[in-house]
């Protein structure tokens, strides 16, 4: 297994964890190991981008939050 840098601000590509059947696809911003944003994948052949509700609302708190379900990358 490869590991990823911490040092410097990458994306990272990954699917949303809710039990839905599109499954967005989601890009992470992630900055020295800590997610700092978050946006639809344009490349997800369903989604195309598309955040539902449920993500789309809520991830300014989440990314800002010491709770954050998102909070580095793995």
């Amino acid at each position: 297994m490869t590991s990823l840098p911490l040092a410097g601000t990458r994306t990272v590509r990954c699917v949303c964890p809710h039990d839905c059947p599109d499954t967005c696809g989601m890009l992470v911003t992630v900055t020295n190991g800590v997610a700092t944003g978050l946006r639809g994948d344009p490349d997800h052949p369903f989604t195309q981008g598309f955040l539902c509700s449920k993500v789309r609302d809520r991830k300014s708190t989440r990314l800002n939050s010491s709770h954050a379900n998102i909070s580095y990358a793995v």
